[in-house]
């Protein structure tokens, strides 16, 4: 089978997947990995090989298993379905293969990544640099390179932080005085992150927050006050927009003044929230992000890109580029050559093409129509509210800020985890749980374009059925 026939074999079969409604359940279907193994005949293909007609039989099995992220009744996790620029993307760059780094190894890619950053730095409403080959010296812009995920782009902007603080710890390691200050609620990559930079638990501090996990005015300055009168060095203060949990957005507006009084960096992981930037309607809720000295926005959450893309964004360019120090001559070197090299200012010495994805993501549809996606997703998070508050077997936890919500049925209370796996076993539902003032939850986040109110109004019955 020539590669042409098996592109269209492939494309047929991922198209079918997409516009049928699926097997059982439709949108999630788990089983033993033993069986799935067998399924898609895994032992024969690493023995013996495929070929090409065994892969398309493959792809067959493997869809099977495949979670429907485009389901209507997709509610599980912070993961939106990619539009079809961005699969055209990933197509690209999979069989093209750039890994553009450094520019000669992919001079469009990294183009594009150079352009994007540009455009995502405008919206947060920093100054742009122009083309390298117009710069001029001693310009103060902003700046920063997309990374693979969330996690690695919260661990890239602390190093940058860190370095800031502590210009000399790539020669003599951390000071013991090194400290982060965040919210208890904070995302887990904020102390995943401390851990790989050497920071014990006890170099955490932990913010005081309101009652929707959010940091207060007052809670922050009193952790600074603290640092300050332990001798402590803070490398930056974690701002959320919004929570992974409930969805909640910190007051970045009140928060940057306390920090740039204390010296502190601010950093804000927009990873979720940050999409509401590209809506007139939403972006209020990131008041005085241009404040913050970093930021994270992952793509692949709300802006219709496969995972994974994160975008790092600094608002001083030199503290983006002196993050890290180390050498290797055979890259980092002057060169006469055009273009700009991304791999000094992020931890991967190999990238994918994710300024691709999220560009085609963006230019297949237009911003705007992501901006109406995302407004939309909101709305629908404000409907399935409303209709919890209004019945009177259900309770839900907060008002919505973005496009998650947690609730439960008043007869389930304390069995949420065996209703989420009560639905996932049944496959029409996907949900999630969360722990959240000391109660456990469900949790929807509404990321599907299928999702609508009669789908929200079909999983509230469904759980009163269930519901002991």
């Amino acid at each position: 089978m020539s590669i042409e026939k098996l592109n269209a074999v492939l494309s047929a079969q991922l198209e079918r997947f997409i516009a049928e409604p699926g097997g059982r359940g439709a949108t999630v279907h788990l089983a033993p990995m033993g069986e799935i193994a067998g399924d898609l005949g895994l032992q024969q293909g690493l023995r013996e090989g495929l070929g090409e007609d065994g892969v398309a039989c493959f792809l067959q099995s493997y869809l099977r298993y495949a979670t429907r992220l485009h389901s209507d009744g997709f509610f599980a996790h912070q993961t939106a379905p990619p539009n079809p620029g961005s699969a055209a993307a990933a197509l690209i760059d999979g069989r093209v293969s750039n890994p553009m780094a450094i520019f000669e190894m992919g001079p469009a890619a990294s183009t594009i990544e150079y352009a994007l950053i540009n455009h995502l730095l405008t919206l947060v409403g920093w100054p742009t640099p122009g083309w390298p080959e117009q710069r001029q010296p001693g310009e103060q812009v902003a700046a920063g390179v997309l990374v693979h995920g969330g996690s690695l782009g919260t661990l890239t902007a602390l190093v940058a932080a860190r370095t800031r603080v502590q210009a000399d710890v790539w020669d003599r390691g951390n000071d013991p005085r090194l400290c982060l200050i965040c919210a208890e609620g904070a995302h887990y990559a904020v102390q995943r992150a401390a851990g790989i930079m050497g920071l014990g638990r006890s170099q955490v501090i932990f913010a005081a927050s309101d009652h929707r996990g959010a940091l207060t005015e007052d809670g922050v300055a009193a952790a600074l006050t603290r640092a300050a009168e332990e001798g402590r060095i803070p490398i930056a203060l974690i701002a959320t927009a919004c929570s992974t949990s409930v969805g909640a957005f910190d007051p970045l507006d009140r928060i940057a003044p306390l920090c740039h009084q204390a010296g502190v960096w601010l950093h804000v992981d927009a990873a979720h929230g940050g999409a509401a930037l590209i809506s007139p309607v939403l972006r209020e809720r990131l008041k005085g992000i241009e404040l913050a000295d970093s930021v994270v926005w992952d793509a692949h959450k709300m802006m219709r890109t496969g995972p994974l893309c994160t975008a790092v964004l600094y608002r001083d360019e030199r503290a983006c580029n002196a993050a890290f120090e180390q050498e290797a001559s055979y890259l980092f070197h002057d060169k006469a050559l055009p273009g700009f090299d991304f791999l000094h200012r992020a931890i991967e010495c190999t990238k994918s093409a994710m300024g691709l994805k999220w560009y085609l993501a963006l230019a297949w549809e237009g911003e705007a129509a992501i901006a109406r996606y995302v407004e939309r997703c909101f709305a629908l998070t404000r409907y399935a509210w409303e209709r919890i508050e209004a019945d009177p077997d259900f309770e839900a936890a907060l008002a919505p800020e973005a496009n998650i919500l947690c609730f439960r049925p008043l007869r389930g209370a304390g069995a949420e985890l065996r209703l989420r796996d009560q639905l996932i076993n049944e496959g029409r539902f996907h949900l999630s749980t969360t722990l959240f003032a000391g109660q456990r939850w469900l949790r929807i986040v509404l990321m599907s374009p299928q999702t609508d109110e009669r789908t929200i109004d079909q999983l509230l019955e469904r759980l009163r059925q269930e519901a002991p």
